[in-house]
């Protein structure tokens, strides 16, 4: 039989080409490949060390020598301790002797591998759920280059790793919904369980998420994934954090975990406010951070707001059981509008009533993107014009540009302030002089000197301070120790001895203040 040469190399085209299994192999590994890269790229300088950084990685250097998850030499309970233990683990790897700064930047590598663990675990469940791969790489995409996704991925912060398990519960929760086979099924729903309790135990806003999303799913929606897994992963989890709990009260004293588990159940209600931005002590408000936020998270917000949309969209069609096919291709994606609404009913509830910061927008981006791009799906197949392709992408492509430029900013600019400080001030400074510190970066980072959580003049020259560390804008926003006016008398009658840029126009400022308290050291 003759063959043409067109269709012989043809054949050999197609014989060449990936398979569908290793194409779906392929595509994670780039997302993973691209949001290390924008992660771990200049990490070190990109972002400024702050405050819960500096009390995460003195946690972490506690459990990496042994002394447990302790801080100032008291238990530390205020977050459950999952988080704490990964970070001492990973430093005990990298180097408990490091020197705190050092060992900042390294952690800082850890939470950035969790974050573009959790870019690859958004495009998995996606998969997962039905979407096809388009679909899924458009969601892993926007989460991989998402500019607040990635500021929190980059700092040793909690986050990334609550919202990895939070993921990792959902993808084998539909994984046991999905599967046929008994054993399988069982080892999922296990699965998932532990992952579960695992994110109950990192943080409790994340577990909290969870827990609504598979009530969610159990009350409204067992008919698309099954009940009994649902319920068994819900109370599996939740058994999880109990034992986690029962293992911190054991360990540390119940009172001193029950007065943990108090205090965040007023601040989560409301009841207290002692930060964020419903705090009658902060001078700044929500709406004034994110006008001055836009430049560049814009299409984050938007990305939130019409997530949050379409999750309504979708959720009255399937209430209403008269468009279950609108979640085409399979009913069981009703996982991803069910988490963001628990996520964004959290946010809501939040910002009007309970504490609310910045940090809280990270717990929505991931369903918001997901809910967002099963919605986009649904509506350019549900019209059918061949245009409809063309403006998704349209709409996907500008945004992504937008952040890839926000990120080429942020990455290629330095406001490592407290960095470059502790560098001068190891020189710089003698030996035992006294420094006061308007809010608490510093305290384990400064080696040099005596440090003290002095504010006011008065209280200057009765300590006998020589200087005052002064981050400008977390004093001008009402974050700081020290009151505004403080500020602006030490800047007409201080010395100026140290000056750094940090983030957003602020100021790393170090004052003499011995000629305004006659210390002399």
């Amino acid at each position: 039989m003759r063959t043409h040469a067109w269709s012989t190399r043809a054949a050999a085209t197609l014989r060449r080409r990936p398979t569908p299994r290793l194409v779906d192999l392929l595509l994670p590994a780039g997302l993973l490949v691209l949001a290390l890269a924008l992660r771990w790229f200049r990490v070190e300088s990109a972002y400024d060390v702050f405050i819960d950084e500096v009390t995460y990685r003195e946690l972490a250097h506690n459990v990496a020598t042994g002394a447990g998850v302790v801080l100032y030499g008291e238990p530390f309970t205020l977050h459950p301790p999952v988080s704490f233990l990964v970070l001492g683990g990973a430093l005990r790897l990298l180097g408990p002797d490091l020197a705190p700064l050092d060992s900042i930047l390294a952690l800082r590598h850890v939470s950035a591998a969790a974050g573009a663990l959790v870019v690859v675990a958004v495009w998995a469940l996606a998969r997962r759920v039905g979407l096809g791969r388009v679909p899924a790489l458009v969601a892993g995409g926007l989460v991989a280059v998402d500019p607040f996704q990635i500021s929190f991925d980059s700092r040793v912060l909690i986050e990334p790793f609550a919202q990895l398990f939070l993921l990792g519960c959902l993808l084998l929760l539909v994984t046991a919904a999905r599967t046929t086979e008994r054993t399988r099924e069982r080892w999922a729903t296990a699965g998932a369980a532990v992952l579960g309790g695992l994110t109950l135990s990192t943080k409790e806003t994340f577990g909290m998420v969870l827990v609504g999303a598979l009530a969610v799913l159990a009350l409204w929606f067992g008919a698309a994934v099954r009940r009994r897994t649902t319920v068994t992963v819900l109370v599996g989890s939740i058994a999880g954090y109990a034992l986690c709990s029962l293992a911190v009260a054991s360990s540390y004293g119940f009172s001193t975990w029950w007065d943990s588990r108090t205090e965040g159940l007023a601040r989560l209600v409301g009841t207290e406010q002692p930060t964020g931005f419903n705090s009658p002590t902060t001078q700044v408000t929500l709406t004034s951070r994110i006008a001055a936020n836009a430049q560049d998270f814009a299409v984050t917000y938007g990305l939130l707001l019409l997530g949050g949309i379409a999750t309504l969209v979708l959720l009255r069609r399937l209430v209403a059981a008269s468009e279950r096919a609108a979640l085409r291709p399979d009913p069981i994606a009703v996982v991803l509008p069910a988490w963001s609404l628990a996520a964004c009913g959290y946010l809501v509830y939040a910002t009007f009533i309970g504490s609310i910061e910045e940090q809280m927008y990270y717990i929505t981006l991931a369903p918001c993107v997901l809910t967002l791009v099963l919605w986009a799906r649904s509506w350019a197949a549900g019209i059918g014009h061949r245009l409809a392709p063309v403006v998704v992408a349209v709409l996907v492509v500008v945004p992504v540009l937008f952040d890839v430029s926000v990120w080429h900013r942020t990455h290629t600019t330095d406001v490592d302030a407290y960095a470059a400080f502790v560098h001068w001030e190891a020189d710089a400074i003698t030996a035992g002089s006294r420094m006061a510190v308007t809010e608490g970066t510093a305290q384990f980072l400064v080696e040099n000197a005596e440090l003290g959580e002095w504010s006011t003049v008065r209280e200057f020259r009765r300590e006998d301070v020589d200087y005052v560390l002064v981050q400008t804008k977390l004093v001008r926003e009402g974050y700081g120790l020290a009151r505004p006016a403080v500020l602006a008398r030490l800047e007409k009658q201080a010395d100026v001895v140290f000056e750094a840029p940090a983030a957003d126009g602020d100021r790393l400022v170090l004052f003499d203040v011995r000629p305004l308290t006659g210390g002399s050291s």
